[in-house]
């Protein structure tokens, strides 16, 4: 065999790994969501007006950022390209709770938590950009209870604010804000 050879098979050994590891983080991040919408006990889903399409309570978005510079949530969410592994070798994920008064009534609120994470097969690193890293075993009973505790206690702080409070807004929350009145 020569050096050429062994490096192609090195290389398509490697190569498999890495898509194998992706194809993990993926079915990682979607059960993580499905499990923080059942943690929350949210309903399914609500009807999104004009067009009633339905909408999930709590589903994965993308980031998008307009020419302008300004950050959206939201867009087609295309099946293993919604996550971006950032130069620290994390991945980042985007997850929408929209929360509402009462079933099918306006206005709407939509939390969008950013999830930095990423994987080993022993654990997995979280942060919510709140700038505390959790670190969680993958296995055992509930292993991401720790990390949907955090994510509803980010949220129940910024409800216990009074809202002339500006100065805790330039602090990091872990998440973007979103009203929807229509």
């Amino acid at each position: 065999m020569t050096i050429f050879e062994d490096l192609r098979q090195a290389f398509a050994a490697w190569d498999d790994a890495g898509e194998a590891y992706e194809r993990e983080v993926y079915a990682f991040f979607e059960q993580f969501v499905q499990g923080f919408h059942t943690y929350l006990g949210a309903p399914a889903a609500y009807p999104n007006f004009p067009n009633s399409n339905l909408v999930g309570y709590v589903h994965i978005v993308v980031q998008q950022e307009g020419a302008d510079g300004t950050v959206n949530y939201g867009g087609a969410v295309i099946p293993g390209n919604y996550l971006v592994r950032g130069e620290d070798g994390y991945f980042n994920g985007y997850i929408n709770f929209t929360l509402d008064r009462q079933s099918n009534q306006f206005p709407k609120f939509a939390v969008v938590y950013h999830v930095h994470f990423s994987l080993t097969p022993e654990e997995c690193m979280l942060d919510f950009g709140d700038q505390n890293t959790l670190r969680l075993k993958r296995i055992g009973e509930a292993p991401n209870l720790p990390a949907y505790e955090r994510m509803v206690d980010l949220l129940r702080r910024m409800f216990q604010r009074d809202p002339w409070d500006n100065s805790a807004l330039k602090q990091p929350i872990g998440f973007a804000l979103q009203k929807n009145d229509a």
